[in-house]
């Protein structure tokens, strides 16, 4: 199905970047300020495609979870950052020249039965249908790769796990979701490929 130009197409490399700039942000011990281009990205990202609400949720995860762990270490102006951060990410979907009106569009498209039998992408998967192997595949191969890197005591980053597991839950909502969960658990599998 993505064989041909669409406009999720030009969403996948700013996919990309933002999880590229959450992961390597996690290592930090403070907030830094290439972290805030996540922002710009799920701007661009808003104005191409819909999926923008699947990119903002997992930085806006990343950014709260990142405000409360730095706040318990006593790093409030780190943890304030990441906190506005969250804050903005989450508001980022409405960043288009529609404004709050996108949100109708939303509230149309998502959970809207018509659109659901005129195109099978917004179904979940199901057995034996081609989408039900694009999902069952990289979630297999990513938990399986997360089994072997912690027996093996090389678990990867908390990051990368919770980025795959949000991106599984979208993928097992709808099969237009699959291409996140494909990404995400190319990732994690490069990252465990050592263990």
């Amino acid at each position: 199905g993505l064989t041909f130009v669409r406009a999720q197409v030009f969403a996948i490399p700013l996919c990309v970047g933002v999880l590229w700039l959450c992961l390597e942000d996690s290592g930090q011990s403070r907030l830094r300020w290439r972290v805030v281009l996540v922002l710009p990205l799920l701007a661009l990202w808003a104005n191409l495609h819909g999926s923008v609400l699947i990119g903002a949720a997992l930085a806006g995860a990343y950014f709260a979870y990142r405000a409360v762990s730095l706040g318990r270490r006593g790093l409030g102006q780190s943890a304030a950052g990441y906190a506005a951060l969250a804050a903005t990410a989450a508001l980022m979907p409405l960043a288009t020249p529609y404004g709050t009106q996108i949100l109708a569009y939303y509230h149309d498209m998502i959970g809207n039965h018509a659109l659901g039998l005129a195109d099978i992408e917004w179904d979940p998967p199901a057995f034996p249908a081609l989408s039900f192997f694009q999902f069952a595949v990289p979630l297999l191969l990513g938990l399986a790769s997360l089994l072997v890197a912690t027996a093996r005591r090389r678990r990867p980053p908390w990051v990368l796990s919770g980025i795959f597991a949000l991106s599984a839950f979208a993928a097992a909502l709808a099969m237009r979701n699959n291409l996140w969960l494909g990404i995400a658990a190319a990732v994690l599998m490069a990252e465990t490929a050592p263990a």
